[in-house]
């Protein structure tokens, strides 16, 4: 599931030990723009030079850059080129895929004689229209694979590229050994990445396939995708110069930052693209100039005929009004296409304002004039989200509600939304979301989580009627499920699918053939998606790491967390295993273990205030597996009394419930037998008994509403300590009594603090910035505390 951000279950990016995987571990994802080292000093002797003022580093404290004229960029590189690359090398270690993975049942978590490999969230996945066997799928996080066999094998085509966030990937209908790839997630969660443009993929099919982009500029060259993202493209099937792409927001780094340049959303279109230099000028879709376009869908028989959908954000960050809805054209393809708002009734989000209509996934019937809309508005019964709209005449009316879909998107509705109609037989309709957000959810509490839009969270309201009994799909089949009767009834799938689905990809040569990807991966279907096939095979790598830790002595003895698919066991026999279940966020290992059996491990689920709070530990290497773990922190409810593997107990440790923490709250280790604990809410806790019991050890709060964000312990001295705040404030001590604000000025997240491992009065502190443009002084030097020590 996903990181939603502090109070869904699963997402907002924080780690303290960070290596997020471009495709498993192996590639360290310098997610931080600004990395400042800074000598221990007195805050009264503090001088820094200038940086830069604080509302020009982050748009969510004063307004966005100007613009940036950009050159294009241009770059034709043989995919499967050895380059030589300057040292270190990097030895991708996995997993591909993890064997264990938490996938589900109908109603909540499969058994583990249902366990079956998972890799990573995927958003994208095109079929080859001509070959069943040929797809290729798109990771969040992990670049664009080809399989030539249906999923047997995997092969991936951005080695070379410079962004591996995926938003969309469409085969060319006038040439299928082309392949157009949207870089970007748009899913609108905490770790949707941005991305930086299209690529094109020539010679797909062949064994030197060549990467040609990204391509991101205007016809007058500025920037139309970079720091967006592309969830959508078209290709004009009777002229491929003639292409359309949808974009969203993007965020990048640990504290869901934006890019330096924003440039515009909305529906973009190049009627150059087969050119040396394609440029993409957006068009004119509503009121809005800069709405996020949520999807978009062309008429396979009338390439004019594009309906499209636009986030309904009534105000944005500016106050600037932004009205979303249904668009149809007929004239697309013109010089001056036009696009009509859509008359949408009925449902509440129509009873409300159409304007509100947020996440909406389009697809188009064969003959143009069947159009199915899966929104994100609350059900009939007003209790999980997930709407199913129809229209049949081109999409310019919606009058329908197919109400055997209801609350298919759960309680994440802005998140995991997915809709296909078969192109051969448009009767034959599928639809993807996940778990009733009032069901069984083994890895957190219900909720309805946030948006991450240019960097403001947008909360995702809660339930019109939360007293209300029915809600939910039938059978609790939201995951996937599928009708052919045009969506008048569902049947859910089979299960053994991970959660929280975002994409759906039917075969045009064989429609019996389905691809369908979730947090956990790709499966493919031959029965028309009654039973699934896991695909997630050697050779697909996309899980998303949000921490790593090592063995003090053995560097094959690791673990991990990743978002949505548990705590990974790199054991030191070289198998990978999943140890823990949920979403993973820190991970630490004991640095005083002494061999590879007597080791404690410590991680993190995901974090909210009243609900759960803390961390999970384990003694021994043996007892590391699901359910083994005990929890120390604090939840609603008595603590369980259940004694794990270990000897241990779950134990309510002294860290408060009604603490503002971020969902990946931060940890970390300090020197001592064993390692002293050090925890962060908005107050720093440490422990002298391996998190028995923590004790707050700076003011409660720090800042009142403000979590800490990254946490830094000198290896060399406990009383050490520096902490950054998510509003880039920077606390310090040394001597182990209360923090003191060091003033530094900069306003943007802190993502992580190293000390130095020698030199106790030096500390790295990075920033999520992403906002330099070049011209700022990056590193700066302080004069040592008290003339050093």
């Amino acid at each position: 599931m996903n990181p939603r951000c502090p109070i869904l279950r699963k997402r907002a990016r924080v780690s303290s030990q960070r290596l997020v995987s471009v495709g498993g571990l192996f590639t360290l994802a310098i997610s931080l723009c600004l990395c400042l080292p800074v000598r221990a000093i007195d805050p009264a002797r503090l001088h820094m030079k200038p940086f830069g003022h604080p509302a020009e580093l982050n748009p969510v404290l004063g307004p966005e850059r100007p613009k940036a004229t950009l050159r294009p960029q241009r770059s034709v590189i043989p995919i499967f080129q050895s380059e030589k690359l300057a040292a270190p090398q990097w030895i991708a270690l996995g997993p591909d895929p993890i064997p264990n993975g938490q996938t589900y049942t109908s109603h909540g978590t499969a058994p583990p004689s249902l366990e079956v490999p998972v890799s990573g969230r995927v958003s994208a996945i095109a079929v080859d229209p001509r070959d069943p066997e040929i797809v290729y799928v798109g990771g969040a996080q992990g670049g664009v694979y080809r399989s030539l066999n249906g999923g047997k094998t995997w092969e991936q085509l951005l080695g070379s590229a410079l962004n591996f966030a995926i938003g969309s990937i469409t085969v060319d209908p006038t040439d299928t050994t082309r392949v157009l790839i949207g870089t970007g997630e748009g899913n609108l969660s905490a770790d949707s990445y941005f991305g930086g443009g299209v690529y094109l993929v020539t010679g797909a099919t062949s064994k030197t396939p060549m990467l040609k982009g990204p391509y991101y500029v205007t016809s007058t060259s500025a920037n139309a995708f970079m720091n967006r993202s592309i969830v959508k493209i078209l290709v004009d099937p009777q002229n491929n110069n003639i292409v359309f792409c949808a974009t969203s927001s993007g965020v990048g780094g640990l504290g869901a930052q934006t890019g330096a340049t924003l440039p515009p959303r909305g529906l973009y279109r190049s009627t150059n693209f087969t050119s040396a230099n394609p440029t993409f000028d957006q068009l004119a879709v509503g009121p809005g100039t800069n709405v996020i376009c949520t999807s978009a869908a062309m008429d396979p028989a009338n390439p004019d005929h594009v309906v499209c959908s636009l986030f309904g954000q009534v105000t944005d960050k500016h106050g600037n009004n932004v009205q979303g809805g249904l668009y149809y054209s007929t004239n697309a393809t013109s010089a001056t296409p036009t696009f009509t708002l859509a008359t949408v009734t009925g449902g509440p989000a129509v009873s409300n304002n159409v304007a509100t209509l947020i996440n909406v996934k389009l697809d188009i019937s064969p003959d143009g004039q069947t159009i199915l809309a899966a929104t994100d508005e609350y059900d009939t019964n007003q209790q999980d989200q997930g709407l199913l709209r129809k229209s049949t005449d081109g999409g310019k009316t919606y009058p329908t509600i197919l109400t055997a879909a209801d609350g298919f998107a759960g309680g994440q509705g802005f998140y995991n939304v997915a809709i296909a109609i078969d192109q051969t037989n448009p009767q034959n309709v599928y639809l993807a979301g996940t778990l009733s957000s009032t069901g069984v959810d083994p890895d957190g509490p219900p909720g309805h989580g946030y948006m991450y839009i240019d960097g403001q969270v947008i909360a995702n309201p809660g339930p019109p009627n939360p007293q209300a009994t029915g809600h939910g799909p039938p059978n609790g089949g939201g995951i996937f499920q599928y009708s052919t009767d045009g969506g008048t009834t569902f049947t859910p799938s089979v299960a053994r699918l991970h959660a929280d689905s975002h994409a759906i990809a039917i075969s045009k040569s064989n429609p019996k053939v389905i691809y369908t990807g979730n947090d956990g991966g790709v499966w493919a279907s031959s029965d028309s998606a009654k039973k699934w096939r896991d695909i997630n095979t050697k050779g697909f790598s996309a899980t998303q790491f949000e921490s790593i830790a090592v063995h003090p002595t053995n560097k094959n003895f690791s673990i991990g967390g990743t978002q949505d698919n548990g705590t990974i066991f790199f054991k030191p026999d070289g198998s990978i295993v999943r140890a823990d279940f949920g979403d993973g966020g820190y991970a630490l290992i004991d640095q005083s273990a002494k061999n590879t059996e007597e080791v404690t491990m410590y991680h993190t689920y995901f974090n909210v205030t009243n609900d759960l709070i803390g961390f999970s530990r384990v003694l021994k290497t043996s007892c590391a597996e699901e359910g083994e773990w005990s929890f120390l922190g604090r939840y609603t409810g008595d603590v369980d009394p259940t004694v794990h593997c270990d000897g241990s107990t779950d134990r309510f440790n002294g860290i408060q419930l009604t603490d503002s923490v971020n969902f990946y709250a931060p940890m970390a280790l300090g020197p001592g037998t064993p390692n002293t604990v050090y925890f962060g809410t908005d107050t720093l806790y440490w422990s002298n008994d391996q998190g028995n019991t923590m004790f707050p050890v700076s003011a409660s709060p720090i800042e009142t509403g403000v979590p800490i964000s990254a946490i830094g312990v000198s290896p060399m001295s406990d009383s050490i300590r520096v902490v950054g705040l998510d509003d880039g404030s920077v606390y310090a001590t040394v001597t182990g009594g209360a923090l003191v604000n060091l003033n530094v000025g900069i306003r943007v997240y802190v993502s992580r603090i190293v000390m130095d491992p020698v030199n106790p009065d030096v500390v790295y502190i990075c920033y999520n910035g992403y906002q330099l443009t070049g011209s700022e002084n990056i590193l700066t030097v302080v004069e040592p505390f008290g003339g050093g020590r």
